[in-house]
């Protein structure tokens, strides 16, 4: 989304909402200080008050103007820092969303009932929940919740905007009534009760990262000739490319993606090459044994 089209769509919504920011205040540890300092009268509301730092804060802003000293530094924020912040548009107060917002932060291990955080705040994990496939960069594409689910969830939100890793700003708007039969499922309870299909999803939302931050670690020499801004991307495509062939354990998938960076094009050029991978698919083969047999 071009940012004209953000600036629009916030001028829009300041008519008739509350324009809210939820801060990971992990990944920019400064910018509440630095919004208080611009508008003094600015109240965070954390969500974890227990935690000393770096808990997330849902912060009230006033209505959006272009020019604002704070408007521009948090759509620098936004678009510099994505994974800092998130913007949110709704008819309700501060304190009532963070609320509705914290009441859905607790969820429910399908095992054993075991509470789990859910990080709202990480717009991967939002846009992954809520289902947005326009998102090219994220791995795990959605929606995770329900349809039911979603609904409860966005009952307090009327927009809700993030920027993507290409820079790109994402608007994730709940979607208008639509004259179908009513919904069958049972009424949302919370803290909501996670299915196990739902965890083996959030548990995948950021493995890409986990990945890449394995290969800095234990294989920069693949990883570091490749530009910095395309080193996700060729972890997730890859990544992607090894559950296609049926690629389910971690070591199996991290000697695919090794491969792939060792081969690069070869990988779905070379005939050899395919005709391996094409036996490990159809679980002829191991993905060790092919990978003895590679050129």
């Amino acid at each position: 989304m071009p940012t004209n089209s953000l600036q629009l769509q916030l001028a829009a919504a300041s008519q008739m909402n509350t324009l809210l920011a939820l801060i990971d205040t992990a990944q920019a540890p400064n910018i509440i200080s630095e919004l208080t300092k611009l508008e003094p009268l600015l109240t965070p509301i954390v969500f974890f008050s227990e935690i000393e730092i770096a808990s997330p804060a849902l912060i009230a802003l006033p209505p959006y103007v272009e020019s604002s000293p704070l408007w521009q530094r948090v759509s620098s924020q936004l678009t510099n820092n994505p994974a800092s912040l998130t913007l949110i548009a709704s008819p309700n107060t501060g304190q009532v969303l963070h609320d509705h917002l914290a009441a859905w932060m607790l969820v429910q291990l399908p095992t054993d009932n075991t509470e789990m955080v859910l990080a709202l705040w990480d717009p991967i994990v939002l846009a992954a929940l809520l289902g947005n496939p326009s998102d090219t960069s994220l791995y795990v594409t959605g929606p995770i919740l329900t349809r039911s689910q979603r609904e409860a969830f966005l009952v307090p939100i009327n927009s809700w905007w993030y920027s993507a890793r290409d820079g790109d700003i994402h608007q994730l708007v709940p979607k208008a009534p639509t004259p179908t039969p009513p919904l069958t499922a049972q009424p949302v309870t919370l803290p909501l009760l996670l299915t196990q299909q739902q965890l083996d999803a959030l548990t995948d939302v950021n493995l890409p990262d986990q990945l890449l931050a394995y290969l800095y670690e234990n294989q920069s020499n693949l990883i570091e000739p490749i530009p910095q801004k395309q080193r996700y991307e060729t972890v997730r495509a890859a990544l992607s490319q090894a559950n296609q062939i049926g690629l389910q354990n971690m070591r199996d998938r991290l000697n695919y993606i090794c491969a792939t960076l060792i081969y690069g094009t070869q990988m779905h050029t070379n005939s050899s090459i395919r005709q391996l991978l094409q036996q490990v698919h159809e679980q002829q083969i191991t993905l060790t044994q092919a990978l003895e047999q590679f050129p």
